[in-house]
């Protein structure tokens, strides 16, 4: 097919239609939704790829080899084609229920969905994925996700229906969703009258090995154990984890708590002892490392800031007023950074003389990012930025990451949970490796999330004696390995090792 820039020009602009109609949901499904022409025009300029027959998602030219904007489809793509297929009829299988209801946020490689009209299908997706089609009976009530529109289990029937494996291939999971339960009575009865004794079971031993003793009796007495009869533990050892009404809490309690040991563990084998600064050090330290810092911490992100733009930011140039056009992304980024650093580093010594406690110092990171993006923001280079709320109010994404950051709605309380993990920690390092992690993982801005962790990560250090650590943009890639790991496999233990590495580095430069 061939076409003028202007039949593209209006391809484009039925689609921003489109897309406004359907708030920005990308999933196309047929010709019908944008019609055959401009369908065939988007498809061919690749500002459309194909997902399976008649489905496609929205992405821009260049990006084949890019999964960044098939994972911002993908859920999208799966209640949209399921409800396509089955109407009301389909829903997730049980384990793959508790893992979207986990807070986890990691696109499978393989998801199995269930519906009564299913015959057993596997269909291949884009970059290596699959959607498994399994026949099933269904409850007669399920639940929709807010913010896909994907199709659930109650959490009660998951539970109770999970595969027995699955307590010990997903501790974290499990005890998550376990931790959500508000109605025992309400589990009991189903567990009762639906015959789910085994599941039933599982809970509640599952529920005495998380430190709710209360729940776990109510359970077996409905299902006619002995008194003092203890129902076996499903999990591989016994973790207290305290109830909740939502799985953000219960999953960032469970992460600090299953992996802090691993950063313990490498603090001994990789760093030195830490010593005493004196607030004159700190200033003199952070004095002399703001160039490197802020052109490392910007590169990760994208960024082309060298020291000689660095050092004209700190001291006063101003990028709306002296930067060219082509220049002003990359100059605002560093006067934000600038703006940034210099309140992180006074609410560090604040800190350190009596003005707060450097593990509340996570109370500070809106404030923070306030100034970091201020001025990409008043030249209209950042549509996200230096907005009067603390926290982002939509999605967002990662780049090439199969995992998708925390809900908006949860965020604020998502937050919350750190500050009181980080006040409750009492070695620095724990603090700075697991609040870098953690922040990022909830990613509680549109943009900078990065950069501000690295701030957070860096207060904690140098509150611990230990020196103010960049690390180095020639080693983003790896960096960003090992955040994908930690986030979406739980394995810190590469993120740690990098992070420590660098800081030892430091401390031996400082020396």
């Amino acid at each position: 097919m061939s076409f003028t820039k202007q039949q593209l020009h209006e391809s484009l602009s039925v689609l921003c239609d489109h897309l406004n109609r359907c708030k920005r949901n990308p999933v196309i499904h047929g010709d019908e939704d944008l019609g055959i022409t401009h369908t065939g025009r988007l498809l061919e300029s690749g500002h459309l790829m194909v997902i399976t027959d008649d489905w496609y998602y929205v992405t821009q030219p260049g990006h084949t080899d890019d999964p960044t904007d098939w994972y911002k489809a993908y859920w999208f793509f799966i209640a949209a084609y399921l409800d396509f297929k089955y109407k009301d009829g389909w829903t997730l299988g049980s384990d793959a229920t508790l893992l979207f209801r986990s807070a986890g946020g990691v696109i499978p490689e393989q998801l199995t969905v269930r519906s009564s009209e299913a015959k057993n299908s596997v269909l291949a997706l884009p970059f290596g994925l699959q959607l498994l089609e399994v026949w099933g009976e269904l409850p007669d009530t399920l639940e929709r996700d807010q913010r896909f529109g994907v199709s659930l289990f109650p959490l009660d029937w998951a539970l109770l229906t999970a595969s027995p494996g699955f307590y010990r291939q997903h501790p974290m999971e499990a005890r998550t969703c376990v931790a959500m339960i508000g109605d025992v009575n309400k589990l009991s009865s189903l567990a009762a009258s639906e015959g789910f004794r085994n599941g039933a079971v599982r809970v509640s031993g599952a529920l005495q090995s998380m430190g709710n003793p209360w729940y776990a009796d109510a359970i077996k007495g409905r299902l006619g154990y002995e008194p003092g009869e203890k129902a076996e533990n499903p999990f591989a050892e016994a973790v207290k984890v305290p109830q909740t009404k939502t799985a953000i809490e219960s999953r960032l309690r469970l992460m600090w708590m299953t992996m802090r040991d691993e950063v313990l563990y490498w603090k001994g084998l990789i760093l030195p002892s830490p010593r005493d600064l004196s607030i004159a050090e700190i200033m003199t330290m952070t004095d002399r490392i703001f160039v490197r810092d802020t052109v490392n911490s910007l590169g990760i992100d994208g960024y082309k800031v060298n020291e000689q733009l660095a050092a004209k930011v700190r001291n006063g140039w101003d990028a709306d007023t002296h930067a060219k056009e082509s220049e002003m992304v990359d100059a605002c980024a560093a006067q934000g950074y600038a703006n940034a650093f210099g309140i992180v580093v006074s609410d560090l010594l604040s800190s350190l003389t009596g003005g707060c406690d450097t593990t509340m110092i996570v109370d500070k990171v809106s404030q923070w990012h306030q100034w970091l993006t201020g001025p990409s923001f008043r030249a209209g280079v950042m549509l996200w930025g230096a907005l009067n709320r603390p926290y982002r109010d939509s999605q967002c994404y990662v780049r090439r990451s199969k995992h998708i950051p925390v809900e908006s709605v949860d965020v604020e309380e998502a937050v919350d949970m750190l500050l009181h993990l980080m006040s409750n920690e009492p070695d620095a390092v724990v603090r700075a490796v697991l609040g870098h992690l953690l922040l990022v993982y909830i990613h509680p801005f549109m943009e900078g999330n990065g950069q501000i962790a690295r701030f957070l990560m860096n207060c904690q250090l140098v509150a611990g004696g230990y020196a103010w650590t960049v690390i180095p943009a020639d080693l983003a890639e790896e960096y960003d390995e090992a955040l994908e790991k930690a986030c979406t496999e739980l394995d810190i233990s590469m993120f740690t090792k990098l992070i420590l590495a660098q800081a030892a580095e430091s401390v031996r430069e400082l020396r």
